[in-house]
């Protein structure tokens, strides 16, 4: 099955939240989006079925393997999947100290698909 699935607005509000946190509950994912719980579990239930969020735990979501692969190409300012390949940027930073050691800058990933890891500064060219 390809990654250019198409999903619903609500859809995508549902992935962008779970791009930003390892695994949310039905009940504030359902806060978030604004819709009724039957409105919001029809559209949460696509997710499932397109494989792109699992069920992790009762009541508890969290984007699958797949799932992490799509919405690593959200574009999360405008909510929109980018078509064309990212120009990515690696910001490497060290400091040498006056007694000779050397420091260096990392950032903690707060997105997925390496949600927690540790790594360099980096980030996307439009």
């Amino acid at each position: 099955m390809s990654l250019e699935v198409k999903v619903h607005d609500a859809q995508m509000v549902i992935l962008r939240e779970l791009l930003f946190h390892p695994s949310v509950s039905f009940a504030k994912l359902q806060k978030i989006t604004g819709m009724s719980s039957d409105h919001f579990n029809f559209h949460l239930q696509k997710l499932v079925e397109l494989k792109l969020v699992e069920k992790v735990s009762r009541g508890t979501y969290s984007l699958s393997p797949r799932g992490k692969e799509y919405a690593n190409k959200l574009d999360t300012d405008s909510n929109t999947v980018e078509r064309q390949p990212k120009t990515a940027v690696i910001l490497a930073v060290e400091r040498l100290k006056k007694d000779g050691t050397k420091e260096y800058l990392f950032q903690e990933r707060l997105k997925q698909p390496y949600f927690g890891f540790w790594g360099f500064a980096t980030g996307k060219v439009r």
